[in-house]
């Protein structure tokens, strides 16, 4: 069981945990997170578009894009096992059939690195950079390169990419 609830977000539904930063966000004040972002590229994204969510967190990026866009395709990449459970649940209870959930970190090269776990109320904050080792979460994930996920998942074009993958962008 999942702490907190299941909440509508603007027409669509999500498991949240008041505790968490960007769940409190979506829970109380959604209409405000990430607005002015998500407004520009709606307007621009093609209506069977592609969109490739990196660092999907607990997936609201996708699950706008899903709700907005019926025909486009979504990959929602997402590294952290819990984290994508979440997703994966919030995809399966909206019923959206448009979304490919891919449990992968994104490195340079494909093998296993620790994922430092922010256990401070963000989840969303966290990171494969040394920078964050000293947390006192971590799990090991597989990490692939950017191009080997869209080789193995068949993507040949992509519309908009969102990287929120917290300091391992370069």
């Amino acid at each position: 069981r999942l702490p907190g609830g299941l909440v509508d977000v603007l027409g669509f539904k999500m498991h949240l945990d008041p505790n968490e930063c960007v769940d409190s966000h979506l829970w109380f004040a959604p209409r405000s997170y990430d607005c002015q972002e998500l407004d520009f590229l709606m307007r621009r994204f093609p209506d069977h578009g592609v969109f490739l969510d990196a660092g999907s967190n607990i997936g609201y990026w996708s699950l706008r894009f899903a709700q907005r866009f019926p025909n486009c395709r979504i990959y929602a990449v997402e590294a952290n096992p819990a984290t994508f459970d979440i997703l994966s649940q919030n995809i399966n209870v909206n019923g959206y059939k448009n979304i490919q959930a891919i449990n992968v970190g994104i490195s340079d090269e494909e093998g296993q690195l620790p994922l430092f776990c922010n256990d401070t109320g963000n989840r969303g904050g966290d990171s494969f950079s040394l920078a964050a080792s000293d947390r006192k979460v971590s799990v090991t994930v597989p990490v692939k390169p950017l191009s080997m996920i869209l080789q193995q998942a068949q993507i040949i074009g992509i519309d908009i990419l969102k990287l929120d993958i917290e300091g391992f962008e370069s």
